[in-house]
């Protein structure tokens, strides 16, 4: 029998791989909108929507399960990794940033990408 030959992976999919690892749960339109809010720090849900290339309602329903299960209107997974504050110049906006947890996890997630494997067929 032969031994498979298995490689490190490579920053991309080890940042997959963590994502997944924290919750099994998590699909890729939470991903994504994970990524965009974590590079657009109070960004809000429609600007959020636009540059992801979703329509409102995902934007919105992935939002809700990277908060955390005691934000309102929050969905499951509950993934904690997303804080949703009032907007100061508009009373019925809200505005994205990463929670503590998620600011963690993007330190490990810098520290992946620093660290990265090059993919080759």
């Amino acid at each position: 029998m032969t031994k498979a030959r298995v490689r490190r992976r490579n920053s991309l999919l080890e940042s997959i791989e963590t994502l997944r690892a924290l919750e099994p749960r998590i699909n890729i339109s939470e991903l994504v909108v994970f990524f965009y809010v974590a590079e657009n720090p109070g960004i809000n849900i429609a600007e959020l929507a636009q540059v992801a290339g979703m329509n409102m309602a995902t934007a919105s329903r992935s939002i809700r399960a990277l908060t955390s299960a005691e934000t309102e209107g929050a969905l499951p997974p509950y993934c904690g990794l997303v804080d949703i504050r009032p907007n100061p110049d508009d009373a019925r906006g809200r505005l994205l940033f990463l929670s503590p947890d998620g600011k963690a996890l993007c330190r490990d997630l810098d520290r992946l990408i620093r660290n990265a494997v090059i993919i080759d067929g």
